[in-house]
């Protein structure tokens, strides 16, 4: 199955829309949105897979991701980022 992708122009254009006519977006602004998406999106999956490590005894090898995990990290990740 091939990934879905998006070139630059469609993601600065979304973005354009979202904010409206009043703002205008500097040169690769939205890599940096982009950037700061994907550096979420990898450090939310990297704590719910600790979350359910934590919580899983220590015979079973098989990690189970509960909605409390996604939701535990989920919190602690967006009081990070609020920056």
């Amino acid at each position: 199955m091939a990934k879905p992708t998006i070139n630059r122009d469609q993601l600065r254009s979304r973005l354009q829309k979202r904010l409206g006519n009043g703002y205008t977006l500097d040169a690769n602004a939205e890599l940096l949105i982009y950037l700061d998406y994907i550096i979420f999106m990898r450090q939310l999956s990297q704590e719910v897979y600790n979350n359910a490590i934590t919580e899983t005894s220590k015979t079973s090898k098989l990690v189970n991701v509960k909605e409390s995990h996604i939701n535990k990290a989920k919190l602690n990740l967006l009081r990070k980022f609020r920056g």
